[in-house]
């Protein structure tokens, strides 16, 4: 592989954590689980925001399964650093405190793998939704981290090569808020509150 090609695919590697770090930020705001102000939009409008949940949910699990897949011939970065590692632009010690960060991130990378595989990209026949989501055992909190560490890990590769760190940015989140603030506006008031619905 030259070196090239190693970075056209650091970069689409990139648009995975993206699709992750993104639909994470909108499953947030959207699920049953979001934010509690806009509870009433997230009712009156359930018939869209429902599937909206689930397709973030599905994507954001998806991406990181991708991440961190363990087979040679897939994109990931179990795949990226052995290719990295053939230019020897990295030594030992990074090696070293690179593969620590990719360890804990593959702790997490486990529960993840759970639900995408018993329940978001196939759906085990055998067990309930709740059984699932009790064998991964992962909290939003969890799944934050997971991002956050995945971006420094590719920006500790990438930097490697000679580039400026990449960032995510906050529009996703900011935009998912703007919209729902303004569904809460426009939401029928109730009858006994004097204001016509």
């Amino acid at each position: 592989m030259n070196k090239e090609k190693l970075i056209e695919d650091m970069e689409e590697l990139f648009l995975i954590i993206k699709d992750a770090y993104y639909a994470f930020d909108i499953w947030l705001m959207v699920s049953r689980d979001g934010r509690r102000e806009y509870a009433e939009v997230l009712i009156q409008y359930s018939d869209f925001f429902e599937p909206v949940a689930k397709s973030a949910l599905t994507l954001m699990g998806v991406s990181l399964y991708k991440i961190y897949e363990t087979k040679d011939d897939r994109l990931s970065f179990n795949t990226i650093l052995k290719e990295v590692e053939k230019f020897g632009i990295i030594d030992f010690s990074f090696k070293e405190k690179l593969e620590c960060k990719m360890k804990r991130a593959k702790l997490l990378w486990r529960k993840v793998k759970i639900l995408r595989s018993c329940f978001l990209a196939h759906r085990s026949y055998n067990l309930t939704i709740r059984e699932i989501c009790g064998m991964a055992n992962i909290t939003p909190n969890q799944i934050k981290r997971m991002i956050k560490l995945s971006v420094k890990i590719f920006n500790a590769l990438w930097v490697k090569l000679g580039k400026a760190p990449k960032k995510t940015d906050e529009y996703t989140a900011m935009y998912t808020s703007r919209i729902l603030g303004i569904l809460k506006r426009e939401l029928p008031r109730n009858p006994g509150s004097g204001v016509a619905r």
